[in-house]
């Protein structure tokens, strides 16, 4: 018994030494996008598509297939960029927050379900950022079964709905009070 924990340890602990590694390479090259650099995929890129709806459809994920394959691998790299760019918190601290989830599943059964409320709790406020429909019963309950049941999907329909506004030039962030590391 005494074994096998110190094998998950350890495994635990290359897990996280990787993913920090990678996050620090990610955070290096990583380039946000520039207003006005429209991608040529032949879609509509305005800042009303943004407002009161989310741009993108859940099951859009594979359109972005660099951004699929990210999230599928490093979730919460993704999930803490998003957070930086909306202006919630700093990167760091945000894949800490992911992190720290993470390693409190090994000992506390069923504690990925912090995963799931976190994800919700911030993807209500990104609802706000883009007045869609937020605070209410359907869009919590909506928000609660996406991260629930395709946590991949709801990262990659985030981040690419902050990378939109940024490209678009979308008011929410152009805010001068966002995080920048």
């Amino acid at each position: 018994m005494q074994r096998l924990v110190m094998q998950q340890l350890a495994l635990t602990i290359a897990l996280l030494v990787v993913i920090v590694i990678f996050a620090f390479i990610y955070r290096k090259y990583k380039i946000d996008p520039k207003q006005g650099d429209l991608p040529e995929d032949g879609l509509l890129h305005t800042k009303e598509l943004l407002e009161g709806q989310w741009r993108f459809g859940l099951c859009d994920c594979f359109l972005d297939w660099k951004l699929c394959c990210l999230t599928f691998c490093f979730p919460g790299i993704r999930w803490a960029d998003t957070l930086r760019m909306a202006g919630f918190l700093t990167f760091w601290v945000a894949l800490a927050m992911w992190l720290g989830v993470l390693v409190l599943q090994l000992v506390v059964p069923g504690a990925g379900i912090l995963v799931c409320l976190s994800g919700m709790f911030y993807r209500q406020k990104l609802r706000e950022k883009f007045q869609n429909n937020p605070g209410t019963c359907q869009s919590c309950c909506e928000d609660c079964f996406t991260w629930w049941f395709c946590a991949c999907c709801a990262i990659i329909q985030e981040a690419r709905q902050l990378e939109e506004a940024y490209i678009v030039g979308h008011p929410c962030v152009l805010s001068e009070t966002r995080p920048l590391q």
